[in-house]
């Protein structure tokens, strides 16, 4: 028989590991909050494909974008745009003169602007923040979707499991 206010070490890790799990479901719903209101306010999220920002926005640093009016632009804001044969390509660099056709624009890592001019239509949004590195992980989950799938049914798995285990050892 076991003394009072003492517990086994099996329910500390079963405690430990319902822990984590809450804690794993809670930020999972939380950033998803956050994303379907920051969406749902015209907020984006991007990710830095090259070194042209460094260091401000290195590769691999998402960049989130608010919405902004071509009237507001001034010289020094960081864009998302769209850039490229057919706007095919998405491009994230600072506001290195305006006019009335549109805004040139330039990497903090480049020697020179970048050629032609940026049209009021192409501009995505303003950079809001960047998260260094968090690219790197989207870009991984892009190119391995069913590993987090399969992540994702495990640990679901284990808190079931977890679950079943704590109301059996309950009722004994």
């Amino acid at each position: 028989m076991m003394k009072r206010g003492k517990t086994k070490p099996s329910n500390r890790i079963c405690l430990l590991i319902r822990i984590i799990s809450n804690g794993i479901i809670l930020c999972t719903a939380l950033i998803s909050l956050g994303v379907l209101i920051g969406s749902a306010l015209g907020y984006r999220a991007y990710v830095v494909l090259s070194s042209s920002m460094f260091p401000a926005y290195p590769t691999g640093c998402v960049v989130i974008t608010q919405p902004v009016s071509f009237e507001d632009l001034s010289i020094g804001d960081t864009i998302t745009f769209r850039s490229g044969p057919e706007n095919s390509s998405i491009v994230t660099h600072r506001v290195a003169s305006l006019n009335n056709i549109g805004v040139e624009t330039k990497g903090d890592n480049n020697e020179y602007p970048d050629t032609g001019i940026v049209k009021a239509k192409d501009i995505l949004g303003r950079v809001w923040f960047g998260i260094p590195n968090l690219g790197y992980l989207i870009q991984y989950i892009k190119e391995h979707p069913y590993l987090v799938i399969l992540i994702t049914c495990c640990i679901l798995a284990l808190y079931i499991l977890l679950r079943t285990v704590n109301s059996w050892a309950a009722s004994y």
